[in-house]
């Protein structure tokens, strides 16, 4: 499967720096966004294909799960 994104998330109180990588693991973009809703929806939307994330167990886990899980596939892992 060519078209799968693997993100990869660390999540800050005011930015979180975002790790996308392709299916032969390959940086395919490295930004930072605003921890913010909207910036953070608005990026996993600016994505195509089939998209797993991970990211770290913390404080604002519980919301960014039920933030992002509609807009990714079933493979979203808080580490």
């Amino acid at each position: 499967m060519d078209n799968i994104k693997y993100v990869g998330m660390d999540v800050h109180k005011t930015i979180t720096v975002i790790a996308v990588l392709n299916a032969r693991g390959q940086m395919e973009s490295h930004s930072k966004v605003k921890t913010k809703a909207e910036n953070l929806c608005g990026f996993f939307r600016g994505l195509s294909g089939k998209v797993e994330v991970v990211f770290e167990e913390g404080a604002q886990s519980a919301w960014l799960y039920k933030l992002l899980k509609p807009l990714v596939s079933s493979q979203m892992t808080k580490r």
